[in-house]
This record gives C-alpha cells, sequence and structure tokens, in this order.
C-alpha cells in the first residue's frame, strides 16, 4: 500500500521562504480512492486516541493524574506498535513488568478492538 508518491507526482513542493510539501491534486484524488481500501490499517491518530481513552477512563476509576498511568509518549508507542501479546508489551521502551502486568489484558483488549474496528 505504500507507493513512492514523489515518483508519481502526489506531493508537490510549496513556494515560499520556508520550503515545505503539499499534497497535488493527484495525490488528493488518490487518497480518496484509498478510502476503506483494505489494506487501510486504523490510522495511528486513531490507535492513539483509543489507548487515550483507556487512559483517561483507568485514571479515573483510580483517583490518580492521567500522566501517573503512563506518559504521552508511552501511549504514541503503544500506538505505533500495537502489541498483541504480553512478549510484544514488555518490549516497549519505558514500560516496567509490573506495570504491564497489572494492565495487559485491558491494554491487550484496546488493541483487539482496533484490529477488529
Amino acid at each position: 500500500c505504500v507507493a513512492d508518491v514523489l515518483g508519481l507526482g502526489w506531493i508537490g513542493r510549496a513556494a515560499g521562504f520556508y520550503p515545505s510539501l503539499r499534497l497535488t491534486a493527484a495525490g488528493a484524488a488518490q487518497l480518496r480512492q484509498l478510502d476503506g481500501h483494505p489494506c487501510q490499517e486504523a490510522a495511528p491518530d486513531a490507535a492513539y486516541r483509543a489507548y487515550y481513552r483507556w487512559r483517561r477512563r483507568t485514571a479515573l476509576r483510580l483517583r490518580k493524574p492521567a500522566y501517573r498511568i503512563f506518559p504521552n509518549s508511552m501511549l504514541t508507542d503503544l500506538a505505533n506498535r500495537r502489541p498483541e501479546s504480553l512478549d510484544q508489551l514488555l518490549s516497549i521502551p519505558g514500560l516496567g513488568k509490573r506495570r504491564a502486568l497489572r494492565y495487559h489484558r485491558e491494554l491487550l483488549a484496546v488493541g483487539q478492538s482496533l484490529q477488529e474496528g
């Protein structure tokens, strides 16, 4: 599902003092065609929001600040990696064994719901 978008003319350079990239009309048309494509997974931001909601509910339940459950950087790692087992969960940097064992069922359930949805 990954294409060489620069070679296809989907991205162009925007003029100005600070050069940047912009999506061309061809690129926008291609994105519209990919909407609902079977090889598309849940977007990383959708996964991040799912883990964020889980952290918020957990923090409220335990009456702790959300950052004490997991920092935002760990939510980003969870969203990018989407662990499917305890071993994969333990491979996330900064997530200790104690915290992983405490929350692993809930985190794996969040990941499973992303796969199903």
